[in-house]
């Protein structure tokens, strides 16, 4: 039994530390999303703000489906945030215990996000306010 109290805190430790290296990453995306400026290269993104958790991209021309048109970006949209969300899943009622984020048709409402033009420079930031 006491082997079992200590491996659930060593698991729990480690959930923690992973949650709180990735709430520290997600802080740090928002100061260095400050330096991208309009027109600058996909290169010149990567290089400040690193891999984009996601990349979001427009429908094609020939897309007919309403729900994923009205739904969609319309310009190619990077994406940086936590992958993790600890704080408002404690405070989530249980079933919806679920510390995970999940992008489907766009950013997170928390995201960094950086818009592309068809050039493939950027066109809009949007770092979100605490």
């Amino acid at each position: 039994m006491k082997r079992l109290a200590v491996w659930a805190l060593v698991v729990i430790g480690m959930l923690l530390a992973v949650a709180a290296w990735d709430w520290r990453r997600a802080n740090s995306l928002a100061d260095r999303a400050r330096r991208i400026s309009i027109g600058d290269s996909k290169e010149q993104v990567e290089k400040v703000l690193g891999k984009p958790n996601n990349v979001f991209s427009p429908p094609a021309a020939g897309e007919t489906n309403a729900v994923f048109l009205i739904l969609s970006v319309r310009r190619e949209t990077w994406a940086y945030g936590p992958k993790f969300d600890l704080r408002h899943s404690i405070h989530s009622e249980f079933p919806f215990f679920w510390p995970f984020k999940f992008r489907l048709f766009t950013p997170d409402t928390n995201d960094v996000r950086i818009e592309f033009g068809s050039s493939g420079k950027v066109v809009k930031v949007t770092v979100p306010t605490s």
